[in-house]
């Protein structure tokens, strides 16, 4: 399995005391990569901006209480995953009941024992790299390394109902390699697999934009999906995608387009609505994708 690296976990610290959060910065602050924020807002608009590996956060803050802002973040799709150690001086059942209700996953009281406080922070954080390791292990796939069809259904409705909220257009991509079985058949499966690797790390390496997906759908077949960008844009972005790979020169001489590895794209772009849900849009997408493949292959159906 892939190994993590501890050092290089970021730590949210939420204290509206300086010294609270000076004990805790000289604690940590050596051997892992530690924020800071006073306020509860603070904490949730840096959430929204860095991804964080652990929260350390007092219940007692200004404007919005840490109860609330661990009920928040637990109800974020972004950051439910982000473990909560609250800091508290509270001792009563009562106190502890509500801190796990708002979802913390442990304690640790004040005046904050440093021992106690990094053998805590590390247990968690080992117990949250691991769950990630694990995470990215089941949504990927495993001849690719990109993402799995698994993954893909996920993210992509997550990301059309982000489109949907925000009005902004999503533009949806399905991709197949031109007579991948002719290929299979010539060269073998050893190589077909070869061919598979390098076209879907070619594909990967053309998206870097924030929200940029790829996955494998299945078989030869890849699908991305370009959120937030012109017409114009993601039509070059996806014709990029087609001269990336006719670039590789992969050998297909019983390919009956040109003899060479190609690819057939079919593509839709729309601004999401209520009346239209994500399968529709992958469907519309699937259409093009044969009518690429209708008309001699190679090509992007837009």
């Amino acid at each position: 399995m892939e190994q993590f690296n501890l050092q290089a976990a970021k730590i949210l610290v939420v204290d509206d005391n300086p010294i609270n959060i000076e004990v805790v910065f000289g604690s940590l602050g050596e051997e892992f990569d530690v924020y800071m924020a006073n306020a509860g807002e603070k904490a949730l608009r840096l959430c929204d901006k860095k991804h964080f590996d652990l929260i350390l956060l007092d219940i007692d803050l200004p404007g919005i209480s840490g109860l609330d802002v661990c009920k928040k973040l637990n109800l974020d799709e972004n950051t439910r995953d982000i473990p909560v150690i609250f800091i508290t001086a509270y001792e009563d059942e009562e106190s502890e009941i509500a801190c796990w209700e708002a979802g913390c996953v442990d304690f640790i009281k004040k005046p904050i024992n440093q021992i106690t406080l990094k053998k805590r922070v590390d247990a968690h954080l080992r117990l949250k790299l691991q769950s990630d390791l694990l995470r990215r292990s089941a949504n990927t796939d495993g001849l690719t390394g990109i993402s799995n069809r698994r993954h893909f259904d996920t993210e992509f409705d997550r990301e059309w109902r982000r489109c949907r909220r925000a009005n902004i257009s999503c533009t949806v991509a399905m991709i197949d390699i031109d007579h991948f079985k002719r290929y299979n058949d010539h060269y073998g499966h050893l190589k077909g697999d070869d061919c598979l690797k390098l076209v879907a790390k070619t594909l990967s390496e053309q998206l870097n934009r924030p929200g940029d997906l790829i996955a494998r759908f299945g078989g030869e077949e890849f699908v991305v999906v370009l959120p937030n960008s012109s017409v114009e844009k993601n039509l070059k972005m996806i014709e990029q995608l087609l001269e990336s790979v006719r670039k590789l020169k992969i050998e297909h001489l019983t390919s009956t387009v040109v003899p060479y590895v190609t690819l057939s794209i079919g593509a839709y772009t729309c601004f999401p609505s209520k009346s239209e849900q994500a399968d529709s849009a992958l469907d519309k997408a699937d259409k093009m994708l044969y009518k690429a493949k209708q008309n001699g292959r190679n090509r992007l159906e837009f």
